[in-house]
């Protein structure tokens, strides 16, 4: 028995809103689709075919063939019959710097005579600008402001305020405004920033010395460079052609606020830090989360540093991770980073994987920053002897 469909909801041409011109018209780009299709086949079946294809198909086999073959190995004996020393691999550890200045900059800084807080600021400058930075004094801001409207500089960093600058300040600067199209001029991190003062005050009191606190405010930043906001005195960086464009700088807040009404960002580089005594954030932060994480951030130095001092009683420690994975995954990467943490605090941290395992896993985990070696599972137990302790990953490597 056949099934009518009542005609309240049949299915026509004109019910579905389709004319015949359009049904056509679908027709002919179905067709043209399929096609594009059978051409495109067409094309891959070709290539698969071609020599230089089957070459490199072929090259693929070998490789892939070789690096088993020698991850096959077997174990190493030296003369005397005992175990030869094992080949660890050791990565590169990744830190992270500014490039070199490739650029002139002139450094203009703010040095009244008599002020032993100014000149202090002048002594810091010279020592942490490298060429092709130039330094030059200013007795009196009208004298700052004609220095930076006569530089022939690609760059302009003006210091109104006595601080202390950090290493690599000027390269942290130039590559925070080259990293926006946009930007026309970048700050450090102070004290004086807006809704920082708190965050400062707490990370100081965890990192008193100058030098470890500016490195570590480089290590963990995130390199975010949001828009500054209120720019308080101290430091800016801005390039010649935007100095150009806006009435001659006397004051930085004021020199900020003109740049970006002719529309220049102003970024702030929450990868370097200065010290301004004194200072305190009176201006007003614009509503930014990413401004409030880097806040957030710099007020948990104290916590990291207290974690960091109670895993230092480890220090000196060995634990290996056995670990048999081969391809990436949440489980390796979270051994790979607490293995990295523990190296931080001071604990020999080392990774064993099995050999059958190595080309695929140096092929996923090409640089996993801590030392790692491949052994099959008989070796284990006596490798895992020299460690205070030994962590297994998997429920089957629980017996080796």
């Amino acid at each position: 028995m056949r099934v009518l469909r009542p005609h309240s909801v049949a299915l026509t041409l004109q019910s579905s809103g389709l004319s015949q011109d359009s049904v056509e018209a679908l027709r002919e780009e179905l067709e043209r689709t399929r096609a594009e299709l059978r051409s495109a086949r067409e094309q891959i079946a070709a290539m698969e075919m071609s020599f230089f294809w089957k070459l490199r198909n072929l090259w693929w086999k070998l490789r892939e063939g070789l690096n088993r073959l020698r991850s096959s190995r077997p174990f190493a004996m030296s003369a005397e019959g005992l175990p030869a020393a094992r080949d660890w691999l050791v990565a590169r550890p990744r830190s992270w710097g500014p490039r070199p200045l490739t650029e002139p900059v002139d450094v203009v800084v703010l040095c009244p005579d008599g002020d032993a807080g100014a000149r202090a600021c002048l002594d810091s400058a010279i020592r942490r600008s490298r060429p092709p930075a130039r330094v030059i004094a200013a007795r009196d801001r009208d004298e700052l402001a004609r220095h930076a409207a006569d530089s022939p500089a690609a760059w302009v960093a003006l210091v109104d305020a006595p601080v202390e600058l950090p290493e690599d300040w000027l390269e942290r600067l130039v590559t925070a405004v080259e990293s926006d199209p946009q930007a026309d001029a970048a700050v450090p991190l102070s004290r004086a920033t807006p809704s920082m003062e708190t965050a400062w005050d707490r990370a100081r009191i965890a990192l008193p010395q100058f030098e470890d606190f500016t490195a570590r405010v480089a290590a963990e930043s995130g390199r975010l460079r949001p828009s500054a906001g209120s720019v308080p005195p101290g430091v800016l960086l801005v390039q010649r052609r935007a100095l150009a464009a806006v009435p001659p700088p006397t004051r930085l807040p004021e020199l900020a606020k003109s740049l970006e009404e002719y529309g220049g960002r102003v970024l702030l580089a929450d990868d370097v830090a200065v010290e301004q005594k004194g200072g305190g954030g009176d201006g007003s932060a614009p509503e930014c989360r990413v401004l409030s994480g880097v806040a957030s951030r710099l007020g948990v130095f104290a916590d990291v540093e207290a974690v960091r001092a109670a895993g230092r009683r480890f220090e000196g420690k060995r634990v290996l991770f056995v670990l048999p994975v081969v391809d990436r995954g949440g489980g390796a990467n979270i051994v790979l980073s607490e293995g990295r943490a523990m190296a931080e605090m001071g604990v020999d941290a080392r990774v064993v994987n099995l050999r059958d395992f190595e080309y695929d896993f140096r092929r996923n985990y090409p640089d996993p920053e801590i030392p790692f070696t491949f052994a099959p599972p008989g070796e284990i137990p006596e490798l895992a002897r020299d460690y205070d302790a030994v962590v297994a990953t998997a429920n089957t490597s629980v017996e080796w």
